[in-house]
């Protein structure tokens, strides 16, 4: 992948000392829930 100027500035302007923090949460548990209240059978990964 070729980054452009403008693609690494843009991500210099997100970073601090080049570090870039993220933070990611599992909701498929709560969806599950979330769509178990709402229908009469267990969901299912298909669903």
């Amino acid at each position: 992948m070729t980054m452009t100027k403008q693609k690494r500035d843009y991500l210099e302007k997100l970073s601090h000392n080049g570090i870039i923090s993220a933070l990611a949460f599992d909701q498929r548990g709560a969806l599950k829930r979330m769509m178990a209240a709402h229908q009469s059978t267990e969901p299912t990964v298909e669903q």
